[in-house]
C-alpha cells in the first residue's frame, strides 16, 4: 500500500496531530519528532476517554466519540507510515558507499 501525502495540506493544521513548523526558524529534529509523538498520544488518550464515557453512559452523542476514534486511528496510521519511511531512508543511507 502506497500512501501519498501532501505536506503543504497539513502545515497549519493540528487537527490530525501534526505540529505546524515555522519555516523561518531552524527546527530541532528531536523536538519535532517528540512533539509529533506527543500529539499522537494525546489524540489516542482523548479517544479512549470518550470511549470510557460512552461505556458508562455519560456520552450523549456517539458521533463525537466515533470521530475522535477515527482521528486517533488516522494519526497512528500516519505515524506508522512516517516511521516506515524513515527506516527505509536509514537503510538506504547505510547501503551507500563513500
Amino acid at each position: 500500500m502506497k500512501i501519498n501525502l501532501n505536506p503543504t495540506r497539513f502545515t497549519d493544521s493540528k487537527e490530525f496531530g501534526i505540529a505546524s513548523v515555522d519555516k523561518n526558524k531552524p527546527s530541532d529534529f528531536k523536538r519535532v519528532l517528540f512533539d509529533a509523538i506527543n500529539s499522537v498520544e494525546q489524540t489516542e488518550k482523548k479517544a479512549l476517554a470518550m470511549d470510557d464515557q460512552l461505556a458508562i453512559g455519560n456520552m450523549e452523542n456517539i458521533h463525537d466519540m466515533r470521530i475522535a476514534s477515527m482521528k486517533a486511528d488516522l494519526t497512528l496510521n500516519l505515524a506508522v507510515a512516517i516511521q516506515k519511511k524513515m527506516i527505509s531512508a536509514y537503510k538506504e543511507i547505510m547501503r551507500m558507499q563513500f
